[in-house]
C-alpha cells in the first residue's frame, strides 16, 4: 500500500494537477493528468525541486494513524518548510503540488464535468478545491485511517503548544494531540474535524467533547476555513462524491455535505498567516468567530 501511496502522489505531480482526466490549460496545452513521473526520492528533509512541480519525501510513521499532507505554492516553501519543521512533521508530510488558477480553463473544466455550468466561483476556489480532491484521493491509496491536510498559509494559533505542555508535560508534543485528535473520530462519530474555523456562529457552538482544560471540540453551525483539518476515510469518499463536480466553494460546500458529521477545534488550533506573497488564501485575515 506504501508503494501506491508514493505512486499516486508522483502521478499528481503533471503540471495542471487536476482530476484524472485530460484537461486544456488556459494556454491551450493538453494536460496528461494521468501521466506517469519518475518515482519520488527519499530524504530526510524537505526537498523543493523543479521550476513547477514540489515534492517531499515520506517516511511511514507507524504509530500514527494519519497520513499528512500540505498544499502549497512553491512560493510558499520556506514558511512551509519552517512550518513542518516547529511542528516535527518534517519527515512525515507530503507536499501536494496546489493547482495554478492560471493553468486552467473554466470551459475546459465544464465541458469534463470537473465544475458545474452553474457555479459561480473565481478561478481561485476552483483551483484550491482541486487541490483538495487531490489530497483525498492520494490519502485513500494509503492504509492510514485519518488524512491531517493543511494549506501552505498555516500556523499555530498562539499559545496553544504552551498550553499543551503545561497541562500535558514538557515533552508533549502537538504531534501526540493531533493523534489523540484522530482517534475522537470513532467515540464521536465525526467525518470531518475542521482544525482552522472562521466566520464561525461562535456562540452557537455546541460543546462535543472537551480534550484540555481549554480546548474542546464542538459542533458549530457555520465552519469555514480549510487550511487545516483531519478527515476520516468516510469523510473523504463523501468530499470526492460530493466535489466530483464542483457547485460551491470548497468550504461552503462542506457544510451541506450529506451524512457528514463536520466537528471544529475551540478554539481553533490553526490560525492564517498573511503575507503579501503567494499564498493559497491571499492577504486577508479570517477571524474565527463572525
Amino acid at each position: 500500500m506504501q508503494h501506491l501511496a508514493l505512486w499516486a502522489l508522483a502521478m499528481s505531480l503533471a503540471p495542471g494537477c487536476l482530476a484524472a482526466r485530460i484537461a486544456i490549460s488556459a494556454t491551450g496545452q493538453m494536460l496528461d493528468l494521468d501521466a506517469d513521473t519518475e518515482p519520488m526520492s527519499r530524504h530526510t528533509s524537505p526537498v523543493f525541486a523543479g521550476n513547477d512541480h514540489i515534492l517531499m519525501a515520506h517516511h511511514t510513521t507507524p504509530e500514527l494513524s494519519f497520513a499528512t499532507y500540505v498544499i502549497t505554492l512553491k512560493e510558499r516553501r520556506h514558511h512551509v518548510e519552517t512550518f513542518l519543521r516547529d511542528l516535527g512533521m518534517s519527515n512525515i508530510a507530503q507536499i501536494q503540488p496546489a493547482v495554478a488558477k492560471d493553468k486552467l480553463n473554466l470551459h475546459s473544466l465544464i465541458e469534463t464535468g470537473d465544475v458545474a455550468p452553474s457555479a459561480d466561483l473565481t478561478m481561485g476556489e476552483i483551483a484550491c478545491s482541486l487541490s483538495h480532491r487531490q489530497v483525498m484521493k492520494h490519502f485513500l491509496a494509503t492504509n492510514k485511517s485519518h488524512v491531517l491536510v493543511f494549506e501552505d498559509d498555516a500556523h499555530v494559533g498562539k499559545g496553544i503548544i504552551r498550553e499543551l505542555k503545561a497541562e500535558r508535560g514538557e515533552n508533549f508534543t502537538m504531534v501526540q494531540f493531533l493523534e489523540e485528535l484522530a482517534q475522537t473520530s470513532e467515540t464521536l462519530g465525526w467525518h470531518g474535524l475542521n482544525l482552522g474555523r472562521c466566520w464561525d456562529h461562535c456562540d452557537e457552538d455546541q460543546e462535543v467533547m472537551k480534550m484540555t482544560q481549554q480546548i474542546e471540540l464542538v459542533q458549530s453551525k457555520r465552519s469555514l476555513c480549510t487550511y487545516g483539518y483531519l478527515f476520516t476515510r468516510k469523510g473523504a469518499k463523501i468530499h470526492l462524491r460530493e466535489m466530483r463536480r464542483l457547485k460551491d466553494a470548497e468550504d461552503r460546500a462542506r457544510m451541506f455535505f450529506p451524512e457528514f458529521r463536520y466537528l471544529s477545534t475551540r478554539p481553533r488550533l490553526l490560525e492564517q498567516s498573511v503575507h503579501k506573497l503567494d499564498s493559497i488564501n491571499g492577504e486577508k485575515f479570517h477571524p474565527e468567530c463572525k
